[in-house]
């Protein structure tokens, strides 16, 4: 297989992130693990990749902007998969909050890729966080110290640090109830745009569509969902690929500022 551009990825360690750096291995991109615990990232996924010479690993804190620079260095996309694992805190306890990882920690990411020339930022947020009565948003949001609105704010502030620096490419996608399991394939999963959708779906499979966003060029610049399809759901024309399932992806037209 040849050897294909590199890909960091932010957030390694986390349930989402190290699914996604084994599907950018396994695809043959050269990956970059960034995490706060790389002894961590390196016990959890050096053994299950395939080539294990392709995927390296590095400290990263999203609040440290200093160190962005020489995590992103060379790369040509960038996965941001972190988020805050703290909910509600007395400010100034913790560095783990949403405002600070999902909201400010976002826009640090994407200034830092813009400075280094990084062609694509792929921002894995949460479906329905614009769809602030809906059950999702409410509980999450009031259970997890804001985390859907910061989570919100964290979009917004990538798509303007994108348009101040338009040669970098954004997508933005919006998974549903995120669950462990093995990937059910691409046609156990929708797509869709307009924050309408929130159903169970596998990390796996959110991790390989991140990965077919990099062959789909309609993909750039894009907001949209993805959640598990429902077995009472028509099983008839479905695709045969993640690739094929994000066809229907149309990009942005502007950004929204709520």
């Amino acid at each position: 297989m040849a050897e294909k551009g590199l890909v960091v990825v932010i957030g390694a360690t986390g349930p989402l992130g190290k699914e996604c750096v084994l599907a950018l291995e396994s695809e043959g991109y050269r990956v970059r693990a960034a995490s706060r615990r790389v002894e961590t990232a390196r016990e959890m996924l050096l053994h299950k990749v395939k080539n294990p010479s392709r995927v390296d690993f590095v400290h990263v804190d999203v609040m440290e902007k200093s160190v962005l620079s020489s995590v992103l260095k060379d790369a040509e996309v960038v996965f941001f998969c972190a988020s805050a694992s703290a909910g509600w805190r007395v400010p100034g306890t913790s560095k783990n909050t949403p405002k600070q990882v999902d909201y400010l920690g976002a826009i640090h990411v994407a200034e830092a890729a813009a400075q280094a020339k990084v062609k694509r930022l792929i921002l894995v947020s949460s479906a329905m966080v614009t769809n602030r009565s809906s059950f999702p948003y409410l509980f999450l949001n009031s259970a997890f110290g804001r985390i859907m609105h910061w989570k919100r704010q964290g979009e917004i502030g990538v798509i303007k640090v994108h348009e101040k620096n338009p040669e970098m490419a954004y997508t933005i996608v919006r998974p549903g109830h995120l669950i462990n399991e093995p990937a059910k394939g691409p046609k156990s999963v929708i797509v869709d745009q307009g924050d309408r959708i929130s159903w169970r779906v596998t990390r796996a499979d959110v991790a390989k569509v991140c990965c077919a966003c990099l062959k789909v060029e309609n993909t750039m610049n894009a907001t949209f969902e993805i959640a598990g399809r429902k077995e009472t759901e028509s099983q008839s024309n479905l695709p045969e690929t993640y690739e094929a399932l994000l066809a229907t992806v149309k990009p942005d037209k502007k950004p929204e500022s709520t």
